[in-house]
């Protein structure tokens, strides 16, 4: 007996020792904030940014599903990457100005599952959402991130909502999009403003960091007054040669800047702009240089002789940041003081250290390298094992002189490569996971001004060496073999290259576009392990030939269905599937007297009826009660959610008011599925006339 009781009494502790640990780190491990393993929960589908989502896509029968631009954001758009989702829900932000609905939850169905009402100003459309395992999203505008508790449907709500701090820095900044390191902390560029970081469980900020700070990087010939044709060229020369003095080695294609020779080019900074303690102001017939007085007015002593001009200033992030275990990487550009927001000659991949729990705050987010490459950057950084890929170019307008470039760079901050090619991109790299990785070769902005665009392909290159793969450039125009008005016209993709399917059937989804303001929009599949082979092609709706899938996709699934979700770029959010169909698989009606009035009259239909759908899918059921003068309607509806199995039995009521005229009345009952569009539409005539009841008129 001693010996059980001794035995009861080990395994009792035992066992509350199992629950006191389970207990202790089961908070810990829901506090923590983990993107779907699949990809597609933030910008560019993971910290990698690899645009890759293993998650099958729809193949037959693929249309649009649903299209939801009906409230606040969805009305207006959205001009960034815009959408990330979890399998399960997908989370949108949108440019609405007036501040309503700038981020909304979605459903596999189209349900709005919760809306941000006035919570979100505009720019949160510069930032994409980020979407864990558990149905929590994190999004922000420039003055505040938010995380929103979505796991229970029926309670969403916001579960912290923290002011963005970025002390004195200019007005113009504007969120990229958080990436999420070691599961715990976030962190946030800022255009034109520092880097940021947050811990995940309470929103509050941790760490700061302002890159390059204070340092003097473009030296400039100030010319204090001159006339206008004077300026006008100088305008011209700075846009048509970059900002100067500076000495281009076309060897390592970066800018050494130690040249003390002045070449008389004043940076072009629009009307007004900013050095230290001097302004420029562009008058009517010269530029005036004058000194800044109290940071408010000015004083009248202009000054009289040029001179070399240098601003401190710093590096901003112009893109995403990538991660790999806690180390960080993105892509800056030099900024000072000033209405121009860039030097646009030099660029950094700066790589940054996470420390969320170091005892000091400048050791939570420190320098480790950076490397200098030339002029700007359109991709985030892609990581691929050990090594970045990105690009540069010179910003000007006049094409020959953009030297694009493409460039591998260790995670250590040495350079494995750097190739010139022969046109810009304005997305990030796509990793192929059969290896290697696609650039989307096209200038679609150039495409508003009729200028030459590109190349508009999207080309593979070998990551060992940067040398295309042959065969397996994908022309737009010939994929798209359009065939309509505008079939001359060129197309152009548009949108980020995400790569869904498996490793070793990977199918990309991209949108081809005429030029913008012409006909013609579309999102395609491609079948990248059958010889580029194109799968399906659905048109987007375009009000205004200006509306388009420019951004990302995320991908949702009920029970084995999937749906491709995007954002548009002028008006809510498209989800492309398998196309749903729905019909009456049986339906019935009969009279009866409502228990609402006093008399025995018929005066109610119940309508009985078994829906069937092809797949999983948000249904509308609509029944209307006609008087036989066509003048009064009385209708009802009722929505249903079919997943499995896929029918619903039920029932609805049409009861005629009292000021309703006697007579016969014709029964319509109709079923919509998702995409809006009615699937079945049944008629019955001579209602509440007894001597002919049950009379189907019409099937359609």
């Amino acid at each position: 007996m001693k010996e059980e009781k001794y035995n009861l009494k080990i395994i009792f502790c035992i066992g509350a020792t199992i629950l006191l640990v389970i207990t202790t780190f089961l908070p810990l491990c829901i506090s923590n904030f983990i993107l779907p393993p699949q990809g597609g929960g933030m910008v560019h589908c993971d910290p990698q940014m690899s645009e890759n989502i293993r998650l099958p896509v729809p193949t037959t029968n693929v249309g649009v599903a649903w299209y939801c631009h009906e409230i606040g954001g969805e009305k207006i758009g959205s001009y960034g990457n815009g959408i990330a989702g979890n399998g399960r829900i997908a989370a949108s932000t949108f440019d609405n100005p007036s501040g309503e609905d700038n981020l909304i939850l979605y459903d596999y169905y189209g349900n709005r599952i919760w809306s941000s009402e006035n919570l979100l100003n505009w720019k949160a459309a510069a930032s994409t959402p980020m979407v864990d395992i558990y149905d929590r999203v994190v999004a922000c505008d420039n003055k505040r991130i938010i995380l929103v508790d979505a796991s229970d449907h029926n309670n969403v709500h916001v579960e912290w909502n923290k002011p963005i701090d970025i002390g004195s820095f200019f007005n113009s900044t504007l969120p990229i999009s958080p990436t999420i390191v070691d599961n715990k902390t976030i962190v946030l560029p800022i255009l034109n403003g520092p880097i940021l970081a947050f811990n995940a469980q309470t929103g509050d900020q941790i760490a700061e960091l302002t890159l390059g700070q204070n340092e003097t990087i473009n030296p400039y010939w100030g010319i204090p007054e001159m006339n206008w044709t004077n300026y006008d060229t100088i305008r011209y020369n700075s846009i048509c040669h970059s900002i100067c003095p500076f000495k281009y080695n076309s060897a390592n294609h970066l800018i050494e800047w130690n040249s003390s020779i002045p070449f008389e080019l004043m940076p072009c900074k629009n009307e007004i702009f900013i050095d230290n303690n001097i302004v420029y102001l562009v008058q009517d017939n010269h530029v005036t240089a004058s000194w800044l007085w109290n940071h408010t007015e000015l004083a009248n002593n202009t000054i009289e002789t040029g001179q070399i001009y240098t601003g401190e200033g710093f590096f901003s992030s112009i893109n995403s940041i990538c991660a790999k275990g806690n180390r960080i990487f993105v892509t800056t550009q030099y900024k000072k003081p000033g209405t121009r927001p860039f030097n646009d000659t030099i660029g950094r991949l700066y790589a940054i250290d996470v420390n969320p729990d170091a005892t000091n705050e400048s050791d939570r987010l420190r320098e480790n390298w950076s490397y200098t490459f030339f002029g700007v950057s359109q991709a985030s950084p892609t990581l691929i094992d050990d090594t970045l890929y990105f690009d540069g170019y010179n910003n000007t307008p006049i094409r020959q002189n953009r030297d694009p470039h493409i460039y591998a760079v260790y995670t250590n901050g040495t350079e494995k490569w750097k190739i010139s090619y022969d046109n810009i991109t304005l997305f990030s790299f796509a990793r192929d996971p059969r290896g290697g990785f696609w650039y989307e070769d096209s200038d679609q902005i150039r495409s508003l001004f009729g200028g030459n665009t590109g190349g508009n392909k999207l080309v593979r290159f070998y990551e060992e060496n940067g040398t295309e793969i042959k065969g397996q450039a994908i022309d737009m125009k010939t994929i798209l073999n359009d065939s309509g008005s505008y079939k001359d016209k060129p197309v152009l993709p548009c949108s980020d290259m995400t790569t869904c399917g498996t490793e070793t059937n990977p199918i990309m989804l991209i949108s081809a576009n005429h030029p913008l303001l012409t006909e013609g929009k579309w999102v395609l599949a491609i079948d990248l392990s059958n010889n580029n082979q194109l799968i399906w092609k659905v048109p987007i709706y375009s009000w205004s030939d200006f509306n388009y899938a420019g951004g990302q996709y995320t991908i949702l699934n009920e029970s084995g269905h999937y749906r491709v979700l995007f954002g548009t770029y002028v008006g809510g959010v498209m989800a492309i599937g398998e196309y749903p169909n729905c019909w009456f698989q049986n339906i019935t009606y009969q009279l009866r007297d409502s228990p609402e009035d006093t008399n025995t009259l018929n005066d109610t239909v119940q309508v009985n009826y078994t829906i069937q759908t092809s797949l999983p899918d948000n249904i509308l059921i609509e029944a209307t009660l006609i008087s036989e003068d066509k003048i009064h309607r009385y209708e009802t509806e009722r929505c249903y959610n079919i997943s499995s199995p896929l029918s619903v039995t039920d029932n609805v009521n049409i009861t005629l008011p009292l000021q309703a005229p006697e007579g016969m009345y014709k029964l319509n009952v109709s079923v919509y599925n998702s995409s809006g569009r009615v699937d079945q539409s049944l008629s019955f005539i001579n209602i509440f006339d007894d001597s002919d009841t049950n009379y189907k008129a019409d099937d359609t």
